[in-house]
């Protein structure tokens, strides 16, 4: 037979459910003490304490001093929150009647790595990335020299400076057999590498031995200016090796680890230019000099990973004068060439060039014609196993689009351009054409000035491309690369 229920039992079960019901319902700040006298903490406000104390059954004080004065024993946890000194805030355990701070402190954790990312400076183990050779041995002046005494460029037989576009804040660095002392980096606003032209010498260069004989100089392009000039040689005596390259911001590595992708890399197709060699022949388009700081190989070359080019660009030049080019090519190691010429065929700007275009398969040398066509033969004759294109003349100021007028020769820039491709054609050669797809129409005013004013001028010449027409064209040119 089942006890009956007491009138007491009915009272302590009231109560109980009271408890209950204040520890369910209860806020964040509610203590509910309990018929026995036992205390607890509403749900809301155990939560609450759990994350709190980041899941310990840890006991918050606002200050190590009050911690220190409770009655908590051996065992037990405590979390100091608001101390006014910062380090003695965080997680606690007492340990044989003493409090001992605990490792297992993640706020103070999170606090000190944001505190080390913030104050970061890359250490020895950083691997920056570094660009490769960037030499150009045809930027060049001949028998001049930079002097340290006074800082100009002076006279002296045999000697030699190179010189390199550069943007104010990169970081070079270059490798020689000269000293210091003997390579003199230096910056200017200008290519100009004549007799009395002021420059700056570098100062603040940290110059190393990196073994017998080879010296590394690293330095900081300072602002406002956009070329590096160096000595390659002084009197007699020459720097060999040369090595000049630029670091970036780029960080490849901490120590042996890796901070890329490499799954995602390895998803990338490279270029089908990648660790190729280029042969640029032009004229001043592909020449450097003072009309751009970087041409339309170079900005290509930035893109592709080991991309060497190597130009042979010479101002002035084209067709008419240079129909022998394949006889005067020394390095052969190439994998592609292209030929950008035409603007100084149909310009007329020298008395070598003053002929007429003549007809197609026209052979000799006394036509346009005929130089075109010795010329291609030349290169395909011996260099067959290679990849050879045509590069068609851009549009210019003076002559642009079907109805231009003829030059003294009685034809036009575009008449030019057809018997360029109709020869690339009858020679299965890939032609890029430019004049009729370039994307810069020199004839509009502003667009003109936009991308043919060359750096430190004010106006436009109508035909060399600056830094913003290269890119246009660096584009074009790489995809038409990339598809032979």
């Amino acid at each position: 037979m089942a006890n009956e229920i007491t009138l007491k039992a009915l009272q302590d079960a009231s109560v109980d459910a009271k408890s209950l019901e204040e520890v369910v319902n209860g806020n964040e700040s509610k203590q509910v003490t309990t018929r026995l006298g036992e205390s607890y903490p509403s749900v809301k406000k155990a939560i609450s304490q759990m994350f709190e104390n980041g899941g310990l059954p840890a006991t918050p004080f606002a200050t190590k001093a009050l911690m220190e004065a409770s009655a908590l024993i051996d065992g037990d946890y405590a979390l100091v929150t608001d101390d006014t000194t910062t380090s003695n805030n965080g997680y606690y355990q007492k340990q044989s009647g003493s409090w001992v701070f605990l490792q297992w402190n993640p706020s103070k954790q999170l606090t000190t790595y944001y505190s080390d990312v913030m104050q970061y400076g890359p250490p020895s183990d950083v691997v920056l990335v570094e660009s490769d050779n960037l030499y150009n041995s045809s930027i060049k002046s001949n028998d001049v020299y930079i002097k340290n005494r006074g800082s100009v460029i002076t006279a002296l037989s045999g000697s030699q400076i190179g010189a390199l576009p550069v943007v104010s804040g990169q970081y070079c660095v270059i490798f020689s057999s000269f000293t210091q002392s003997f390579v003199l980096p230096s910056v200017s606003n200008s290519i100009d590498m004549s007799v009395g032209k002021e420059v700056q010498v570098l100062t603040g260069i940290n110059s190393t031995t990196v073994s017998a004989g080879i010296y590394r100089l690293e330095f900081t392009i300072p602002s406002g200016f956009s070329y590096l000039l160096f000595n390659t040689k002084v009197g007699t005596t020459v720097a060999d090796p040369f090595f000049v390259g630029l670091y970036n911001s780029q960080i490849s590595k901490i120590g042996s680890a890796d901070i890329v992708d490499k799954a995602a890399r390895a998803m990338i197709k490279p270029s089908v230019l990648t660790n190729k060699k280029w042969a640029a022949i032009g004229d001043s388009i592909t020449e450097h000099n003072f009309r751009a700081n970087k041409n339309y190989h170079d900005y290509i070359a930035d893109d592709i990973n080991s991309l060497a080019v190597i130009n042979y660009g010479i101002s002035g030049t084209g067709y008419f004068d240079r129909y022998n080019i394949a006889d005067t090519i020394t390095q052969t190691d190439f994998d592609y060439l292209t030929v950008f010429w035409g603007t100084n065929d149909w310009g007329n700007q020298k008395s070598t060039n003053q002929k007429l275009l003549g007809g197609f398969l026209d052979t000799g040398t006394t036509t346009i014609s005929g130089c075109i066509n010795t010329a291609l033969m030349g290169l395909i004759t011996r260099f067959y196993d290679k990849k050879i294109a045509v590069i068609t003349p851009l549009p210019r100021i003076t002559n642009w689009g079907d109805n231009a007028a003829n030059n003294a020769y009685g034809y036009t820039l575009k008449q030019l351009v057809d018997l360029i491709k109709r020869y690339c054609n009858h020679y299965s050669i890939p032609c890029l054409d430019l004049y009729h797809e370039s994307n810069l129409p020199v004839w509009i005013p502003a667009a003109n000035t936009e991308y043919f004013t060359a750096p430190n001028n004010s106006d436009p010449d109508g035909l060399h491309p600056n830094d913003a027409g290269h890119k246009i064209i660096a584009n074009k040119i790489k995809a038409f690369l990339e598809s032979m």
